[in-house]
């Protein structure tokens, strides 16, 4: 079982929301963690306590049911989950799904403009 302050609660949620963002690699995120421990002003603490770790986050996030929520910056209008979906549904708004031009929405490199990352904790 995991002892979870809720300083390591709040650490724990912002490197998932991370992970999750950037499609981190393990060791993408055992480094974000030795980083973290670095220039954390709590860093004495947290390595005194070891209350961060890969393992702890990992398992920790193994279990954690996520979703990723795209809606739109200009109205706050939730795009559906259909990737070609890429004009808001609010005829009054009219904004982009993802990032760029019309001309750039059906890039398979494109990125969405706004998200939300829910985690079920």
């Amino acid at each position: 079982m995991i002892m979870v302050t809720a300083t390591s609660s709040i650490q724990y949620l912002c490197i998932m929301s991370y992970i999750l963002r950037h499609n981190a690699s393990g060791v993408a995120t055992k480094d974000l963690i030795e980083l973290t421990k670095c220039t954390s002003p709590l860093s004495e603490q947290i390595c005194k306590e070891g209350t961060l770790s890969y393992e702890k986050v990992m398992s920790l996030a193994g279990d954690t049911k996520c979703k990723i929520i795209h809606y739109d910056s200009l109205c706050d209008a939730v795009f559906p989950d259909d990737p070609n979906d890429i004009v808001c549904s609010n005829a009054a708004c009219g904004g982009f799904h993802y990032k760029g031009t019309l001309s750039s929405q059906h890039l398979k490199s494109r990125e969405p403009r706004c998200q939300l990352i829910l985690a079920d904790v």
